[in-house]
């Protein structure tokens, strides 16, 4: 390319991580729909950006879609799993046809690793969910969100005492990451877990626990984990009653 084209190319890329970003802090806040709105109103991923921030596009549709199915009206939710299923494939079609991948890469397959099979499990694909979980735990026994996909997993089937015991292990492995997100989900999960069993005292102790992480996130990143925290509130709010 010539000085010209490469400062085309260069706008063009400065453009497409900008919205993605703008996203992201939406996404981060908890403002679902507005984060959706700002990806799509771009048009067609795959007709807008490069092939990098394409994934990214459609990891961050694919949890947005996810948390407003999940948060929202439950008549709306299938809707909003299958738009979050297609934007998990659509990222997952793209890493697969790359042989090698960066950091940056690799960490973004975790993340639509973590959240497909969450999808396919409201949709009733449970079996599929927990071997897809499990090929992933495989491929990154050391990364400490697979293993709390795998405690919300357990969860959902029942296996609260199983879930608890994941979680701890959740927590070793974000400790050694420094991975105060899931950290916090961790023990997240955990109080969920032990709230379900009858647990209660620990569980508000859990929670409280998982604050605590969220806002060492904040502090440390300068993100936002303000869906989470205001998630785990009102639980605390809820037992407190």
């Amino acid at each position: 390319m010539d000085k010209k084209q490469q400062e085309i190319v260069k706008k063009a890329r400065v453009k497409e991580e900008e919205i993605l970003r703008q996203a992201r802090d939406l996404y981060n806040k908890g403002q679902y729909r507005d984060a959706i709105e700002v990806i799509e109103k771009q048009g067609d991923p795959f007709g807008v950006f490069s092939r990098g921030a394409t994934i990214e596009a459609f990891r961050l549709l694919g949890w947005a879609y996810y948390y407003k199915g999940i948060k929202g009206p439950e008549k709306e939710k299938p809707a909003q799993m299958r738009l979050a299923e297609q934007c998990f494939v659509n990222a997952l079609d793209i890493l697969d046809g790359w042989k090698t991948l960066s950091p940056d890469e690799i960490e973004q397959k975790i993340s639509v690793f973590n959240g497909y099979p969450l999808v396919l499990w409201i949709l009733g694909q449970k079996k599929e969910a927990l071997e897809f979980n499990a090929a992933t735990i495989k491929e990154f026994p050391n990364r400490s969100s697979v293993w709390n996909t795998r405690s919300i997993l357990f969860r959902w089937a029942g296996k609260h005492e199983e879930s608890v015991a994941v979680c701890k292990k959740v927590s070793e492995i974000a400790a050694t990451e420094e991975n105060f997100r899931t950290a916090g989900h961790g023990k997240h999960n955990k109080g969920d877990a032990l709230r379900t069993l009858g647990r209660i005292d620990e569980a508000k102790e859990v929670y409280h626990e998982a604050l605590n992480f969220y806002k060492i996130f904040q502090k440390k990143t300068g993100e936002s984990a303000k869906m989470h925290i205001d998630g785990v509130r009102k639980k605390l709010e809820q037992l407190e009653k």
